[in-house]
């Protein structure tokens, strides 16, 4: 089959990997929270506080803004750094939702998608590589922010919720 113009825009490999992971997986939510909790047991408990008698509308918001963030990088990801910039550092103080944890949740949403890309697609695994580190480089310098932001506050007194190792990336 030759190759054609699809075959390395990035967009078109993104897509391609998304839909394949639409038809083998549908609605990925499951999966990734599943992952999410099994890699940050302590989340569960956390968001389930925060979405009270709603963790399933909650956990599915979640992983859709995700997904959202994920798929939309390549297009548009100033807007999605400026989303995240607000996002990450609001979490972390008002509802203590560690850096660890937004990591996790874009690792492991990127990762239900990645594990679906056959070993022959190396192009479309790159692209979603490459979002997931961009993405995650976003999410870590807005916690860094917050951080420093919150060393120099003194009323703050929030503790973030956490234990969430990042795993190392291929």
């Amino acid at each position: 089959m030759p190759n054609t113009a699809a075959d390395h825009d990035p967009v078109s490999l993104m897509e391609a990997a998304l839909t394949r992971a639409a038809e083998q997986v549908g609605d990925i939510t499951a999966p990734v929270i599943e992952r999410l909790y099994a890699r940050c047991p302590a989340s569960r408990a956390h968001f389930a506080e925060l979405g009270s008698d709603k963790i399933g509308r909650l956990e599915a918001d979640m992983v859709e803004n995700t997904l959202f963030a994920l798929m939309e990088w390549l297009t548009d990801g100033a807007t999605i750094a400026i989303n995240l910039g607000d996002t990450v550092p609001h979490h972390m103080a008002v509802l203590g939702i560690g850096v660890d944890a937004f990591a996790a949740l874009v690792e492991e949403t990127a990762g239900v998608v990645i594990d679906t890309i056959p070993t022959d697609r190396p192009a479309e695994r790159a692209v979603w590589q490459r979002i997931r580190d961009e993405i995650l480089e976003v999410v870590a310098s807005s916690a860094e922010w917050e951080r420093d932001r919150l060393a120099l506050s003194p009323a703050s007194g929030r503790s973030a919720a956490g234990g969430c190792p990042v795993h190392a990336r291929a």
